[in-house]
């Protein structure tokens, strides 16, 4: 059914510590792990304690972006993390599993996220300002 299994979670949590475990081997440490509901959330101190770097959901890992990584992403074809509320948790995308696998490149990435997540995290909401006439592209 719907409702996460024990097994379910189980298996979530392993894999949540296998990728903390992964970037710590590639000198990002001081993850930690602290659910939001029913998701797993990655916290490092440089981004403060509000904003995760990253989610782990159905199995799938996602970094938070910004407007300078967003763009290797979706390049590499990989889907945005849809939340309930939608609002709630934006601009993460799914990591790349050739990246996942590999510790150095997920680390560089993961450090990216972190960056990311201080810099656009929750604590700061900007104004949305999209009435600038039509969009340029």
């Amino acid at each position: 059914g719907l409702n996460m299994t024990a097994a379910h979670r189980n298996d979530e949590t392993s894999m949540v510590n296998r990728i903390v475990a992964r970037l710590a081997s590639a000198e990002l440490t001081g993850v930690t792990v602290r659910r939001l509901g029913r998701i797993p959330a990655l916290f490092h101190p440089s981004a403060g304690p509000d904003t995760p770097f990253a989610l782990m959901s159905d199995g799938e890992l996602f970094f938070k972006t910004g407007p300078d990584t967003v763009t290797k992403y979706i390049a590499s074809g990989m889907r945005p993390f849809r939340s309930e509320p939608p609002q709630a948790l934006r601009g993460y995308f799914a990591v790349p599993p050739e990246v996942i696998v590999d510790a150095e490149a997920l680390a560089a990435w993961g450090l990216a996220a972190v960056a990311s997540a201080a810099q656009f995290g929750r604590r700061r909401p900007r104004p949305l300002r999209r009435r600038r006439g039509p969009a340029a592209g």
